[in-house]
């Protein structure tokens, strides 16, 4: 657990250290671990951490346009048509950041409904990533 001069301290400096910790941000593409290169996708992780670092360290969610999903290589391709996404960014069991993306669409066309889904499941998959510290081991592949 960070105390309060570690929060302040990250709080002080949220926009520096955001586009910092943006530029470094990995996702998932192909069975492996790539950098989050997409000038758009780093925008919106910059935004979302420093909202998150602004709020000294609580877990954020913030709406993200389709076209700031898109640049996730995960999601490349991928996002939902008629649908919002949200980002929820955090830090890990290591206090390293962390975040997962949820989209929605609500059939009957109720968006107050899709935001509300898109973003309690993005916090929910946060919660489930920042569980443990670094990146989330999937099936084993290949001997040893």
């Amino acid at each position: 657990m960070m105390n309060r001069a570690q929060r302040r301290i990250l709080s002080s400096n949220a926009d520096k250290t955001a586009a910092k910790m943006a530029a470094a941000t990995y996702d998932f593409q192909s069975g492996g671990l790539v950098r989050v290169t997409d000038r758009r996708a780093i925008g919106a992780l910059q935004r979302g951490f420093a909202a998150m670092l602004r709020a000294r360290g609580e877990p954020q969610a913030i709406a993200i346009t389709p076209e700031e999903a898109e640049g996730f290589p995960h999601h490349r391709g991928h996002v939902l048509p008629g649908g919002v996404t949200w980002l929820a960014v955090g830090l890990d069991a290591g206090y390293r950041a962390t975040y997962a993306l949820q989209s929605a669409r609500d059939d009957a066309g109720d968006s107050k409904r899709a935001n509300e889904t898109a973003r309690s499941l993005a916090l929910l998959r946060l919660a489930s990533l920042a569980a443990t510290g670094g990146f989330p081991i999937g099936e084993t592949r290949g001997t040893a």
